[in-house]
């Protein structure tokens, strides 16, 4: 297992060769932006607190992103396209280091595309208020910390699966987005 802080050229190092895991056809279209950014020689990731008052994953912690419009040319440009909606983040100051495998949500019927990309640090965001109650700025190490990462294992249709909650700058991650983190440590090592 690797130490010391994260940084950004082991994220980069790890997604450059990696090849993702596609399943186009198992839910409706979806796509993420993981955005992460280095600050005070840490590397954080932005996440989103969703509004309560969302027909979908209301007031959950997630990743800017959304379903694909039909003017979406592909998974990348839906991921883009959402942060920009959601968190004011133009595309032209994402640089994207790649992505990581399809996750399916067998609740809402969902496959969702992260992509992972550096953003700078200190963005001016504008927040869409309808979408999403609060921004959360996470370090990456903290992650890692002793007692932060709870396991459960359930059975959903059919399936025995591991669920992950990562309690982290008073918020709980869970669900996808605990997934597609997961993932990400993982590939550096980290899991």
């Amino acid at each position: 297992m690797n130490e010391g802080p994260v940084t950004l050229a082991q994220v980069r190092a790890a997604l450059a060769s990696y090849r993702p895991r596609r399943l186009p056809t198992f839910g409706m279209p979806a796509a993420v932006l993981v955005p992460l950014f280095e600050r005070d020689g840490r590397v954080h990731v932005l996440l989103t607190k969703r509004t309560d008052s969302l027909r979908q994953h209301a007031g959950q912690i997630s990743f800017p992103g959304g379903g694909r419009d039909a003017g979406d040319e592909g998974p990348l440009q839906t991921a883009l396209r959402e942060a920009r909606e959601e968190v004011g983040l133009l595309p032209s100051d994402v640089t994207i280091l790649g992505a990581l495998d399809d996750c399916p949500t067998l609740v809402t019927n969902f496959v969702i595309s992260p992509w992972v990309g550096v953003v700078p640090a200190g963005y001016p965001y504008v927040v869409s208020r309808s979408e999403i109650d609060e921004l959360i700025e996470a370090p990456l190490d903290a992650f890692f910390e002793p007692g932060v990462l709870r396991t459960e294992e359930v059975e959903r249709l059919g399936m025995r699966l591991k669920l992950y909650f990562y309690e982290v700058v008073g918020h709980t991650v869970w669900g996808a987005t605990a997934r597609m983190l997961t993932q990400l440590f993982e590939l550096l090592g980290r899991a």
